[in-house]
Parts: C-alpha cells; sequence; structure tokens
C-alpha cells in the first residue's frame, strides 16, 4: 500500500504543482513543433515515454510525495508534446473529405477503449501485482505503438511526396516536350488535377495550418 497517501494537502499541493509544469511545457512544445516539425516531436516524445513509463510509475508507487511528484512530473514533461502537437497532427493527417469523420470515429474510440478502461487496468494491475510496475509496462507499451504509428504514417506521407514529385516531372515533359503527340496532352492535364487535388489535402507537417 505504498502508494496510498493519506495527506490530501499534500496531494492537492502535488496535483497543483504538476499542473503547472504540464501548462508551462505545452508552450515550449508547441514551439518545437513549428520548428521540427509536429510530427518528430511526438515520435520523440513517445520514445521518452517509453522509456520512461516504468521508472515513472514505480517512483510514484514507491509512498513518498516527492518521489511521486518526480515520477509524474517527468512523465508530464514528456505528455505535454502531445497536448501542444497532437491537435495540429490530427488535422494534418486526413484527406479535406473525410477529416472530421476520420477524427470523430478515431480519436474517439482509441480514447473510449484506452483512457476510458486505464483506470480498470490500472486498478488490475496493482491488484494483481501490488506493484505500479506493470502500470508503467502497460503505459511504455502504448507509448511506443503510438511512437511506432506516427513514424509510419510519416514515412507513407513521405513516400506520397516523392511519387506527387514524380507525377508532377511527368506531366511538366509531356506538355513542353516538342515530340509529344497532342493526344497526350489532355492527359497530362488529368494527371496533374488528380495530383493536386490529392496532394490539397495532405500537406506537409511544416506547412502552416491556413494553407490546409
Amino acid at each position: 500500500s505504498g502508494a496510498v497517501y493519506k495527506g490530501h494537502t499534500e496531494i492537492w499541493i502535488m496535483h497543483t504543482l504538476l499542473c503547472c509544469i504540464f501548462f508551462a511545457c505545452v508552450p515550449l512544445w508547441g514551439v518545437l513543433g513549428d520548428k521540427f516539425g509536429n510530427r518528430k516531436c511526438l515520435t520523440l516524445a513517445g520514445l521518452a515515454v517509453s522509456i520512461a513509463a516504468i521508472p515513472g510509475a514505480m517512483a510514484m508507487g514507491y509512498g513518498s510525495v516527492a518521489s511521486a511528484c518526480i515520477g509524474q512530473a517527468t512523465l508530464m514533461v514528456l505528455m505535454g508534446a502531445v497536448a501542444a502537437n497532437f491537435p495540429t497532427y490530427l488535422v494534418q493527417t486526413f484527406p479535406v473529405d473525410v477529416r472530421f469523420s476520420c477524427i470523430a470515429i478515431g480519436y474517439n474510440l482509441a480514447l473510449a477503449l484506452f483512457g476510458g478502461t486505464a483506470g480498470i487496468v490500472g486498478t488490475y494491475f496493482y491488484k494483481t501485482y501490488h506493484s505500479t510496475h506493470m502500470i508503467g509496462a502497460y503505459f511504455s507499451a502504448l507509448a511506443f505503438t503510438s511512437a511506432c504509428s506516427v513514424s509510419l504514417q510519416t514515412l507513407r506521407m513521405k513516400r506520397s511526396e516523392r511519387m506527387r514529385v514524380m507525377r508532377s516531372t511527368e506531366v511538366e515533359f509531356l506538355e513542353k516536350a516538342p515530340s509529344a503527340s497532342p493526344a497526350l496532352r489532355p492527359t497530362a492535364g488529368l494527371v496533374h488535377q488528380a495530383s493536386f487535388t490529392r496532394e490539397a489535402s495532405f500537406k506537409s507537417d511544416r506547412q502552416p495550418l491556413t494553407k490546409v
């Protein structure tokens, strides 16, 4: 029962301090997201959380308010990256025509499955193992999975960008080549239009949202 604290005043002070730390870290992660890209920040933070989750959870279950504060503060600093960069990541990930539907279904489904059951899973692990290390392991696995998902999505969008450049080069060649058959010019226009329509929905994560 080392993770149970009876001093309500200390708990309120600790959580107030943690909220202030989190509030201060969100703008800093936002600046880093503007400079390096939100996908890089999310991937880095996800990998960092996967490493720090188990030690942080064990520190929270040590029984000391100071250790619990250190463990939670470490995770709060890293979770600030999610709060700062995840909203723009969602907007930039999905095409315009299905953006709100995908966000509404995907985000809320994940939130219900994992966020809604976090308390139940954490209580089960603590009652079963009488320690918080399994809670940290569960958190670490989810963070690592999220980081891998963002990385795969980033690779997919880079491949899509390369294909767009190749299509644009092909269209430019068909339109400017003197020996090109006139029958190919309408085809080039259709390819260019399809490429523009598709890529208008997938902007680079370094591009301002006002241009999405």
